[in-house]
């Protein structure tokens, strides 16, 4: 059986890696329209940071593995159209075009930065990270940039921000709404002053309106004002390639993720899609959605090398958990926030703690701000925490709550570790679900 793979990232390799340990004498392509392959674009701005030495670090294998496993992986070669009757690929490369075969067609196509339609986004030292080289421009340009300006206040532009920061970089991020948006206000707001607490600027409410230079960004306007920069980093998030599959007739939703079904099947059964170019189930919402992470694009791409293989081995779905460090800050979600709790379930309710993450005795004690969100019934549909490491560690249990469909008598129920190099008697999420107990029994 031929499996042609269009993506050689995250969701792709995974699912090539899968394909080649259950059929080991499958037929196994993949095209990958840059040079790089299997890396890990999360890392990128711990490398500005100095935190990984190289960005050759954050490749996870090389060709000559993949080569090893039985998989052949074309760099350079962008897949331009698809013939579902045929069941082929036109790809082109550097000497041409190119057919392929396939009797299983898996889309990892992935997902592009969402540039906002302003003046001067082509002016030189004006970047986006998303891809290798991506990083390798931003880095061959920041030996001569001074002042730097952060365009978003999502994950990538608060960890980009605190690394150019770390770098002595004079830094100013500028975002329409809240810093990271999923948050809710009183968490926002402990983002904002941990940034500014380490001397990066923040404008928030300002919406861009553009960039000025003669040949190089000079400064950015916005509807508020304007401020200098040398070097500009838009990261206002990021829409799916899905391009290839609506021009082949694929069902895509109203913000262009490919349709899938549970096994992870497009509205043709020969073709399957994962990744960020896919939507995925909210486990939560009982709906639809579209969640671009990383962790989820890698097990989309297995699920779906599982299912194309010929099993039937549904996707669980997605609860939104993701996590950010903004310099001492932890902060971790997941499920909704308070305000789009709302949008689904309008009697959604929120309690907020602020408690220590071990003993008063012990040293080094920490912090964490905790909102959970539920029903009047109970149960829990989000979970927010900010502070310490211990944050992050609330947030990933609550993630598992969210996936059993569990109630916030539930999280007074659990029977937590308790040591006081790890927690009070009390753990902190014990005494956030008390509170939400009490509140929804009032």
């Amino acid at each position: 059986m031929k499996f042609l793979i269009v993506g050689g990232n995250a969701a792709g390799m995974s699912a090539a890696s899968k394909i080649s340990r259950m059929l080991p004498e499958a037929d196994i392509t993949v095209l990958e329209q840059s040079n790089d392959i299997s890396y890990g674009n999360c890392g990128f701005p711990y490398y500005f940071g100095g935190l990984v030495e190289s960005l050759d670090g954050l490749y996870a294998r090389r060709l000559p593995r993949f080569k090893e496993m039985g998989i052949n992986v074309l760099l350079s070669h962008k897949a331009k159209s698809i013939d579902r009757d045929k069941q082929q690929v036109l790809a082109v490369n550097p000497q041409g075009e190119v057919t392929f075969n396939y009797d299983r067609l898996i889309l990892a196509t992935g997902a592009s930065p969402a540039v906002p339609p302003v003046p001067g986004m082509d002016l030189g030292n004006v970047f986006v990270l998303r891809t290798m080289q991506d990083a390798r421009d931003i880095d061959g340009s920041l030996s001569r940039a001074k002042q730097i300006c952060v365009v978003g206040g999502g994950y990538i532009g608060l960890e980009m921000a605190e690394n150019f920061s770390l770098r002595g970089l004079d830094v100013t991020v500028v975002q329409r709404s809240n810093l990271l948006p999923a948050l809710d206000e009183s968490l926002s707001a402990l983002v904002e002053k941990e940034l500014v607490d380490h001397g990066v600027k923040v404008k928030t409410g300002h919406q861009l309106m553009g960039i000025e230079g003669q040949t190089r960004a000079e400064k950015i306007i916005t509807d508020k004002g304007s401020f200098p920069a040398d070097l500009v980093l838009v990261a206002t998030g990021v829409k799916p390639n899905s391009q290839l599959a609506v021009e082949a007739g694929l069902e895509t939703t109203a913000e262009g993720a490919i349709v899938v079904d549970e096994f992870l099947a497009t509205s043709d059964k020969n073709i399957f899609a994962a990744g960020d170019c896919a939507r995925n189930w909210h486990r939560v919402s009982q709906g639809w959605s579209w969640l671009p992470l990383g962790d989820t694009a890698n097990k989309m791409g297995r699920t779906a090398a599982v299912n194309a293989a010929g099993d039937k081995q549904p996707f669980p779905g997605v609860v939104g958990t993701a996590a950010v460090k903004v310099f001492d800050l932890n902060v971790g979600h997941t499920g909704f926030g308070l305000s789009q709790a709302k949008e689904f379930f309008p009697d959604a309710r929120a309690i907020e703690i602020t408690a220590p993450d071990r003993p008063g005795y012990y040293p080094g004690r920490g912090r964490v701000t905790c909102r959970l969100i539920f029903l009047p019934s109970g149960k829990l549909v989000g979970a927010q925490a900010a502070g310490s490491p211990a944050a992050v560690e609330a947030v990933n249990i609550c993630s598992l709550a969210l996936g059993l469909e569990a109630d916030v008598e539930d999280l007074a129920a659990m029977d937590l570790a308790y040591a006081p190099p790890y927690s009070p008697v009390w753990h902190l999420l014990l005494i956030a679900a008390g509170r939400a107990v009490t509140e929804m029994e009032s």
